[in-house]
Parts: C-alpha cells; structure tokens; sequence
C-alpha cells in the first residue's frame, strides 16, 4: 500500500527521520486500513514504533524506530520488496558507499551535501557536527546496516574517533574511520585521523583489512562540503 507516500515515509524512518501523523482516525482495527495515518497509528500501538506528543500539536503525533532491531526489520521487509531498488535513496546509498571505497572525494562530498539538503537534516539543525555525522549514517545505511557495525566516539589511538565502521566478519569489505570538522578543512579532519593513530586498534595481530581514512567537512559561510579519502 502507498497511501499518500507512504513507502517514502517508511524509508524516512527507516533512515532517522521524523513522520508526523494525525492519531484522530484510529479506530484500533487491523483490519480496515484506509489511510497513512491509521498506519502509524496502527505501529505504534503494537509497539513497532515509538511516538511523542509535542506541545499544542493537537491530535498529531511524532513517529520513529525506536531501536536498531526494529529498523533492521524495517530494512529487511522493504528490501523483499518489488520497488526496492528503484527508490532514490537506496540508490543514493549505493552511490556514496561506492564513492568511498573508490577514494571519490568529490562524489562523496556532492552526495553528503544532497544529504545536508534533505528535509530531516533540517530537523536537528545543521550547525553541529552531529548533523554531518547524522548525514553518512543516513546515506551508508541502506548499503552497510547488515554488513557493518557503526560506533561513534569510538576510543581509539590518542582520542575518539568521530564515526567507524567495521566489517560484521567480511574481510574483504573496508574498515571506514570518518572525521568530520565543521569550519575546519577536510585536511584538518584527516590530519587528526593520522596524528590521533585512530587505526592503531585495526594494524594488531597482523590484522590485514583495508582501512580508508576519510576527512570531511562543512563550510557555513560558503555552504559547501569537502571531503579527502585515503586508504591505509
């Protein structure tokens, strides 16, 4: 069913985005559903999905995934489906995982800012570097959710590094250690990688898996993103 963009609602969530419904219409029936809002509606009382109540939002209610299972079966039933890959966010995140492992700067930089563009970056307010950090997770998701852990802050080397992302027992896919800067040069980002030893943890025990160390940054004056990859 696709009730008014339903299919893209649930990609939106899927990827950490809000969805906004009115609860009024719900009748708790499982059996006649005749609009997206019944649907969420629906979900979050079974408990699928979690919801707030904002101030004077009268009967309209915020829906999210509330943890990485529930989001891990949401991405598994849309990918049985027929329109699978023909939605642009999937592909998207074909596009940036490829740009990295293929050391493409620029492309990755261009798909980042598309991010920073779309409606949900705007939600949490693009003036922190947790917003650039929400952008990757966002756009690896659909390509690394089964194939990678993720970790933020991940104590490594000297410090913390910002994002990881480690094969689930895949060798031949790449470790991705990500820093981001906001106001700061991509040179700096990867320069902290470098001076920081984050990859220390992963040249252990004769440990041989590609690492890409991948600097990027947020310019607000110029609204423009950089971004530097190398690999290790």
């Amino acid at each position: 069913m696709d009730f008014a963009g339903l299919k893209d609602d649930i990609i939106n969530l899927i990827a950490g985005g809000p969805v906004w419904f009115d609860c009024l219409t719900f009748q708790n029936d499982m059996t006649s559903i005749d609009n997206k809002e019944q649907v969420f509606s629906l979900l979050v009382c079974l408990g699928y999905l979690g919801c707030r109540k904002f101030p004077n939002a009268g009967t309209e209610r915020c829906a999210y995934v509330p943890n990485r299972e529930i989001r891990e079966t949401l991405i598994d039933i849309v990918r049985e489906q027929p329109w699978y890959n023909a939605m642009p966010v999937i592909e998207r995140s074909e596009k940036l995982f490829q740009a990295i492992r293929s050391l493409n700067a620029k492309t990755t930089a261009e798909i980042v800012g598309g991010i920073h563009n779309s409606p949900y970056v705007s939600v949490i307010g693009y003036n922190k570097e947790e917003a650039l950090v929400f952008c990757l997770i966002s756009g690896l998701m659909w390509c690394a959710e089964s194939s990678y852990d993720s970790f933020r802050e991940l104590p490594a080397g000297k410090g913390f590094a910002d994002l990881v992302f480690v094969p689930k027992n895949k060798p031949d896919l790449p470790i991705m250690i990500i820093e981001f800067k906001r106001d700061y040069s991509a040179e700096d980002a990867l320069n902290q990688i470098k001076e920081q030893d984050y990859a220390a943890r992963y040249r252990q025990d004769g440990d041989e898996r590609e690492v890409l160390l991948v600097g990027l940054n947020y310019n607000s004056e110029t609204k423009e993103h950089h971004c530097l990859i190398e690999k290790m």
